[in-house]
């Protein structure tokens, strides 16, 4: 069969061939051409997608488009990109595609692919940002470059740049956090005292109440930061307008209304005793405090009964608070604290009391302290009551703890801590807020990095910012330092006292999530619990009570030093290196950073009872020095009227006063030999800045000011790689006039000149100055500093705007200097391009650790 096909198939394949070969030829007509079948779509005009962000929780919307922009109003918003230019972007408020809610959001959960946005205030500073504008003209982005952002005075400080989804959110008034402007309330001492009181109350069983202060003495924003920081973590926040609206919406925290009256003033003229003793006797009772007079409108308005009297550790107290001082005949602010003490002191809290620091009453309400703004070391009689008060503590405690500050530092200090005390320094409102905030975490772990090889031909240097033993330091966010966009770039030493994991766990998590790799925390002060002063005079039980403290808190927090503080102020204040090595070997830290007062300040490492403590004798809270470039005795005299420095420099810092006059007075800034320059300019009452290009002068800025005395601190600086622009800045009675960057850079350095229409020297006077910033003067110290291990700046450190931190201007000449972060990289810059391989800025863990093994190679630090 097979053989059968296969002879069919040849067959057919002949008769095939052979019907082709009698085709006959057709020539003329046209082979078609075909048209292949695309694979692909044939091409059009592309399709633009839509920006789209899902909306969740909304009743009149799903989703926001970009399709909806038409029928939007376009806003514009300038924004600051560096300090010399701006931005102008375009976009959409959000708030506008919730128009239609019948219920308006309080707030949105902006989710990102990668990142969350809470918006929880302030809904308007919300932007769907799609473009920018540059002279008249708008640049669209393209639909995929579309972000969200949160624009705040001129600056960005949030953004989400590819959001997905807006979840609208109502707040929940029984979980909300409210927040009330200080300034809603009347200034007075009494209202201050009535709202903290309630505060401290409210906050006991749980954080409901934030005040907004903006006057913190150590950090101006202290108090928004923090709220913005708890709008960030997606805290529900609502905001009241008034002491009423405090007191009604949290009227359930309260039993009835006390009144008393704004008498018996203290030291300051603002503190009043009478009110002191309303916030503490409503602090035992849950009594709302109030200031006579408005007490029957509260009371209308919360139900809350008016007190008659009520009793306090079996005494029976009117409830109108003037009543009872009068009826016991109390004349002064100090008879009202000697009436707490004597007589109702058992009804207080027994392990602490608070001092000298009415802006933490809250914390003193919520803890039910006893708060006495006594001097004890300037008034025999308030020194008699101190006594008194520190005896009774050290009675009921191994240890105590004094919230606050005392009238004197070093002899206070010592004071208190014969009795076992130790100082907790805090200055900073709502406390009893953040203490009640929870942390993630029980225990932390610093992200600290040691990444330094130890070298011995290297010499290694570390910064300290002080203030290591207050909680106050971490309330202000160091000064407004932790806030600096340079932090991070350079290793720097903070003190951030440890028992804050505990006391303050929110706050200390806060720190430990925001630093970076170059940023560690130590505790200092003597202790990790406070300020205090470890020596024979304390009680061994107490010593060894805090060094249990010390060990149990420094674990939780993961830190491994102490910084001691022991400054022998007094004759009779003693420094004993066998006391304190046995504390701190109970405490079990890694080392210790001291001044060691023996006689001897040489830099070195000494081993007590096994602890390596590195004496810090230098470089201690450093002082501004004047360089003697900026007298008289160094200028040359053109003319009575006009004197100058010839010498060179990047910079210079001049401060002087100006008589009372109305006529002109100028100071030539960056002179260059033929006079071109900048001047500041005096007269008739405005202050000008101007700058002369070959003889042609152009005004700058300009204020009006005017005032009889007039002490000046003006500055000029291009000094460091890190000072882009040529910086002027000027202060009028510790008043920031201006501070203008030239982005031109017109002069660079130069010397300086003095003119005036009267004499010179009689309209200028008390001239002193330098020709060194305050981080250009660590710079010298520590290239002239013969040790290999520099322990190179210990002292306070802040916000580079020193409007906003401690001192409200910038240090003078003998002033206490102030540093930031920008500082210390300005430093690590004049290091590295200066001394390249011969210094590394490093942290405390590693600078202790090869400066042992340095000093037991060699016997020195040198």
């Amino acid at each position: 069969m097979k053989i059968i096909r296969i002879l069919m198939l040849i067959t057919l394949g002949f008769l095939l061939i052979g019907c082709s070969e009698n085709k006959p030829p057709v020539d003329d007509i046209e082979t078609p051409i075909e048209t292949p079948i695309p694979t692909e779509p044939i091409p059009t005009e592309p399709i633009i997608e839509p920006f789209t962000v899902d909306v969740l929780d909304a009743t009149s919307l799903t989703m926001i488009s970009s399709d909806d922009f038409v029928d939007l109003a376009l806003s514009e918003v300038l924004i600051e990109e560096t300090v010399v230019s701006q931005k102008t972007l375009v976009g959409y408020r959000l708030m506008l595609w919730f128009k239609d809610e019948d219920v308006q959001p309080q707030g949105w959960t902006i989710q990102g692919l990668n990142d969350v946005m809470h918006v929880s205030k302030d809904l308007n500073t919300v932007y769907v940002i799609v473009g920018e504008k540059t002279d008249d003209e708008v640049a669209l982005y393209t639909h995929e470059e579309i972000y969200m952002a949160r624009i705040v005075d001129k600056k960005m400080v949030s953004l989400i740049q590819k959001p997905v989804s807006v979840q609208k959110r109502v707040m929940n008034p029984d979980e909300a956090i409210y927040y009330i402007q200080y300034s809603a309330v009347t200034g007075r001492y009494d209202y201050h005292t009535s709202l903290r009181a309630m505060q401290g109350i409210i906050n006991r069983e749980s954080p409901r109440l934030l005040t907004l202060s903006n006057g913190n003495p150590y950090y101006k924003k202290s108090d928004q930061t923090w709220l913005d920081i708890l709008e960030s973590d997606g805290y529900d926040l609502i905001e009241l307008t008034s002491l009423e609206e405090v007191i009604f919406t949290f009227k359930d925290s309260f039993e009835g209304i006390i009144t008393f009256k704004d008498r018996f003033k203290s030291y300051n003229n603002w503190v009043s005793g009478e009110s002191d003793f309303a916030l503490m006797m409503a602090s035992v009772t849950n009594y709302a405090p109030l200031p006579y007079g408005i007490q029957h409108t509260i009371s209308t308005l919360t139900s809350l009964p008016v007190i008659d009297s009520f009793e306090v550790n079996g005494r029976v107290v009117s409830g109108n608070i003037s009543d009872y001082l009068d009826s016991q005949n109390v004349l002064s602010a100090y008879d009202c604290y000697a009436l707490v003490f004597d007589q109702f002191k058992e009804a207080f809290n027994t392990n602490s009391y608070m001092s000298l620091t009415s802006e933490v009453m809250d914390y003193a309400a919520s803890e039910q302290m006893m708060f006495f703004d006594l001097k004890a070391t300037q008034s025999e009689r308030d020194n008699f009551l101190s006594k008194r008060i520190n005896a009774y503590f050290d009675q009921k405690n191994t240890y105590f703890q004094v919230y606050g500050w005392v009238d004197h530092e070093s002899s206070a200090l010592d004071f208190i801590s014969s009795y076992g005390g130790i100082i907790d320094v805090v200055g900073s409102g709502n406390l009893s807020l953040i203490s009640r905030l929870d942390a993630s975490v029980s225990t932390f772990t610093q992200k600290t990095e040691d990444d330094a090889i130890y070298n011995a031909n290297k010499k290694y240097v570390t910064f300290f910012a002080s203030e290591s033993d207050t909680i106050k330091v971490g309330m202000a966010f160091q000064h407004g330092a932790w806030l600096d966009p340079n932090r991070g770039q350079v290793k720097i030493n903070w003190g951030l006292i440890s028992d804050m994991s505990v006391e303050f766990p929110y706050a200390y998590e806060y720190f430990i999530n925001s630093a970076t790799e170059k940023d560690y925390f130590y505790s200092g002060g003597g202790s990790a619990i406070g300020f205090v002063d470890i020596d024979s005079q304390m009680h061994y039980a107490s010593r060894e009570a805090i060094a249990d403290a010390n060990k149990y808190y420094m674990e939780i927090a993961d830190q491994q030093y102490i910084d001691m503080y022991n400054d022998k102020y007094t004759s009779t204040d003693l420094f004993e290196k066998s006391v304190i090595g046995s504390y701190l070997f109970r405490s079990q830290v890694d080392g210790a950073f001291a001044r060691i007062h023996d006689g001897n300040t040489s830099i070195r490492v000494e081993t007590w009872n096994t602890i390596p403590v590195y004496n810090r004798w230098t470089n201690y809270y450093p002082r501004r020095a004047s360089s003697g470039d900026v007298g008289y005795t160094s200028l040359y005299e053109l003319s009575a009227n006009h004197y100058i420095q010839n010498q060179v420099s990047d910079y210079w810092f001049i401060q002087s006063t100006l008589s009372n006059t109305q006529e002109m007075i100028t100071f030539d800034l960056f002179r260059q030999s033929n006079g071109d320059g900048y001047q500041v300019t005096f007269e008739d009452g405005v202050i000008s800045l101007k700058k002369t290009i070959s003889g042609v002068e152009t005004t700058l800025a300009s204020k009006v000011y005017s005032t009889t005395s007039r002490q000046i601190k003006l500055s000029i600086d291009k000094s460091t790689p890190l000072d882009l622009y040529t910086r002027i800045k000027l202060y009028v009675n510790d008043l920031l006039i201006f501070e203008y960057f030239d982005e031109d850079n017109t002069f660079v350095q130069g010397g300086f000149g003095l003119r005036s229409d009267e004499p010179t020297k009689n309209v200028i006077t008390n001239l002193d100055g330098t020709d060194s910033s305050m981080a250009k003067q660590i710079y010298n110290r520590i290239i002239t500093d013969p040790n290999h291990y520099i322990l190179a700046y210990y002292g306070f450190v802040g916000s580079e705007d020193y409007t906003l931190a401690q001192y409200r201007s910038e240090p003078g000449i003998g002033g206490v200097i102030s540093l930031s972060p920008t500082d210390f990289y300005k430093i690590q810059l004049l290091l590295d391009l200066n001394y390249s391989g011969v210094y590394e800025v490093v942290n405390a863990r590693e600078f202790m650790t090869f400066a042992q093994n340095y000093m037991q190679t060699y016997g020195t630090l040198r």
